[in-house]
């Protein structure tokens, strides 16, 4: 196998945190992207500088061919980009593209899926690495793995360690190379948001407890909650009315 201190590798990301966790881990482990492709302005810029990999800037990778071509670009990985990547841009690296999502695929493809995890109050999440398809988060499995979850930890604590188990998941797999194994997904698959949640928080039809549990899952910052009617930021499963026992609560 082709070993990491002869692979040139892109990372391509929003760069927000806790990519930037991610970031730190992978080279860590023995993989520094030679390039980091991200947004203006985001935290992860200064991180993949302090590693000593070139930082390029941009919106979208379509009709990017080019910038992964000049610097040879061997394999790419995509980490919190929301672009469904063309057939050109899934072509031009020759061992394809790798895609770090932070659930046990095939459940909860599509966006948030940490938040839309913790709303069921799980003992853990999953973590995928899979190769990119020319379908949102449907490739062949890479590696999975579980990650334990507290039932009063916060959404944003279980973001970071998520993120880092992830960056880590891809530093092992980038620095041992070109080979590794990999399986079609098996079961069927859900998305986020999942089947049966409703587009609003009502506070008339859902408990103070299990609105307060829905706003740790989803909210990022601890003890902040958003109720917007009829607009909501995020959606939650809640059910059409009370369950036995409950009562209205205010959030």
């Amino acid at each position: 196998m082709l070993g990491a201190t002869e692979l040139r590798w892109a990372l391509v990301t929003e760069g927000r945190p806790p990519v930037d966790l991610a970031l730190d881990e992978m080279v860590r482990a023995g993989a520094r992207p030679t390039v980091v492709v991200t947004r203006r302005g985001r935290p992860a810029i200064e991180v993949a500088e302090r590693h000593g990999a070139e930082v390029v800037t941009l919106e979208r990778l379509a009709n990017s061919t080019r910038l992964l071509f000049d610097r040879g670009i061997e394999l790419g990985v995509t980490l919190t980009w929301a672009e469904l990547l063309d057939a050109e841009i899934l072509a031009a690296p020759r061992h394809g593209w790798l895609n770090a999502h932070p659930a046990e695929l095939p459940a909860y493809r599509g966006g948030d899926p940490i938040g839309w995890q913790l709303v069921s109050r799980p003992s853990s999440i999953g973590l995928t690495i899979h190769e990119t398809s020319k379908h949102f988060d449907d490739g062949p499995i890479v590696v999975q793995e579980l990650l334990p979850v507290s039932p009063d930890e916060h959404r944003r604590d279980v973001e970071r360690r998520a993120f880092a188990a992830l960056g880590r998941m891809v530093g092992e797999i980038v620095s041992a190379g070109p080979g590794w194994d990999r399986r079609p997904q098996a079961g069927a698959p859900s998305y986020c948001p999942p089947v049966g949640t409703t587009a609003l928080l009502n506070p008339a039809y859902i408990s103070a407890e299990r609105a307060l549990g829905v706003i740790r899952a989803l909210a990022y910052s601890p003890g902040v909650g958003v109720i917007g009617v009829p607009n909501l930021v995020h959606a939650a499963e809640l059910g059409p009315a009370l369950g036995t026992g409950e009562r209205p609560g205010q959030v």
